[in-house]
Order: C-alpha cells, then structure tokens, then sequence
C-alpha cells in the first residue's frame, strides 16, 4: 500500500538560508515530481526581530543576521509569534 500526502512541510530550524531548498525545487528537472513548491512560510519572532534585522554598526554596513532578512524577503506567507511579549508602544 502506498501513501498519499497532500502536503510536505520541509522545516529548517533556526537561522537558515531557504534558498538552497528552494532552488532545488524549483528546478526544471522536478516537473514531472508528485510535489511542487506551493509556498513559503516563515515564523517571525516578534520579541526579537529588530535585534535580528536592525543595523549594527558604523553607517548600518553590518547586519546581525542577514539570513532573517532572505527568510522574510523569500516568504509568502508569514507567521508572526510572541505578540503577546512585545509591547503595545
């Protein structure tokens, strides 16, 4: 007996660079493949995204973790967490 999935959720924990996986993907060569790409989603954390995306340094040249930048700038859909951490102001 075979199993039937409607979806594939690939996770990738942490601080990763999605577009590895989805160049993969989306090459021409996984046409005829039983899954495609159908989307993008990434969890934001609320409490600490500034930390992770605001400039650092001198003029804003360096960036704590550019890889949550690609994240959001890939995603089609995100997921915003720990709201209820952050203040109203």
């Amino acid at each position: 007996a075979s199993l039937v999935f409607d979806r594939i959720v690939i996770e990738t924990t942490g601080m990763a660079d999605p577009s590895p996986i989805i160049q993969v993907l989306l090459r021409s060569e996984m046409n005829g493949a039983r899954f495609r790409l159908d989307g993008v989603v990434t969890v934001v954390d609320a409490k600490n995204l500034m930390r992770h995306i605001s400039p650092q340094g001198p003029a804003g040249f360096l960036r704590h973790r550019p890889e949550a930048e690609k994240q959001i700038a890939m995603a089609d859909l995100l997921l915003i967490n720990k709201v209820d951490l952050v203040d109203s102001a």
